[in-house]
């Protein structure tokens, strides 16, 4: 297991999950998502779509750090997105979802309620293998994603990175769809 944890850290990364920055940065704790990013060494993920940016530190992450192919989709423009590859608009938009490409994985973090985490999924379920949401714990106001990630996991190979220090974690869960 490679350890990316001083490189995560060398981004900003939000307070509330372990870091050092109370206005930005990565919305993602450190460890778990250290432990993501060694499932996507593990699983030879080649090319990533991330829906829900923020200010995209997590994508200029895994396109910097692991070179791999990757395409955000998100809502509103932001002048931390320069560089990457980005459709905007909402993910739940016909012309949204026929742009956005096929790929290993897909990295749902946009709009937090059940109904659009659920629509997230069953709009571009087909166009990866596998499929991993943010805040699978359910917590600060992301029950939609809990609930719907127990439902998920149920009918599905799943894996779960989860921060032990649960006040500071958040969970990343994956889904292997194909």
């Amino acid at each position: 297991m490679h350890d990316y944890l001083e490189t995560i850290n060398s981004y900003p990364v939000h307070s509330m999950l372990g870091g050092k920055v109370h206005m930005a940065g990565m919305q993602q704790n450190p460890r778990e998502l250290n432990y993501f990013l060694n499932f996507l060494v593990d699983k030879n993920i080649k090319s990533y779509v991330e829906i829900g940016l923020g200010q995209g530190y997590l994508l200029r992450f895994i396109t910097d750090e692991l070179k791999l192919t990757t395409t955000g989709i998100e809502l509103n423009q932001d002048e931390r997105h320069f560089g990457l590859n980005i459709i905007y608009g909402s993910s739940d938009d016909p012309s949204i979802i026929a742009q956005a490409p096929e790929a290993d994985l897909y990295f749902i973090d946009g709009d937090h309620s059940y109904s659009m985490v659920s629509k997230d999924f069953f709009n571009y379920k087909d166009k990866c293998t596998y499929m991993a949401f943010h805040d699978v714990l359910g917590m600060r106001n992301c029950e939609g994603v809990g609930a719907f990630w127990k439902e998920l996991k149920s009918i599905y190979t799943y894996w779960e990175f989860l921060e032990e220090d649960t006040g500071l974690g958040s969970g990343i869960g994956v889904i292997k769809l194909k």
